[in-house]
C-alpha cells in the first residue's frame, strides 16, 4: 500500500502525486492532503484526527486504511468468504 501524506504542504517543492506513483511503479492507496489547522490542533490537544474533527478529510482516509490493514468491511461485518468448492465449481462451470 502506498500512502501519500502531507501533500500539498505550502513553501515546500514536491512533484505531482501521478509522477511519484509512476516512478514507483505502484498506485496510491489514500493521498493525505495537508491539513495545519486540524493536524495541529490534534496534536496540541493529543488527539487523535477522528476525535478532534470526525469530518475531516484526513479522518475518512484513515478510517479506509484501518478497514484495509484489518481486512474490514466499513459495516463492521466480515467480507464473506467462498469456499475452495465454490471456486473450482465456477470454473468447472457448475452451478449450485
Amino acid at each position: 500500500m502506498l500512502v501519500l501524506n502531507l501533500v500539498g504542504m505550502p513553501r515546500r517543492p514536491e512533484s505531482a502525486s501521478r509522477n511519484f506513483c509512476q516512478n514507483v511503479g505502484s498506485q496510491t492507496t489514500a493521498v493525505i492532503e495537508y491539513d495545519g489547522d486540524a493536524f495541529g490542533r490534534a496534536a496540541n490537544n493529543g488527539q487523535m484526527i477522528e476525535e478532534l474533527n470526525h469530518s475531516a478529510r484526513a479522518a475518512d482516509h484513515f478510517r479506509r486504511l484501518a478497514m484495509l490493514l484489518t481486512h474490514r468491511s466499513p459495516t463492521g461485518k466480515r467480507p464473506k468468504k467462498e469456499s475452495v468448492l465454490h471456486a473450482s465449481s465456477m470454473k468447472l462451470g457448475i452451478a449450485r
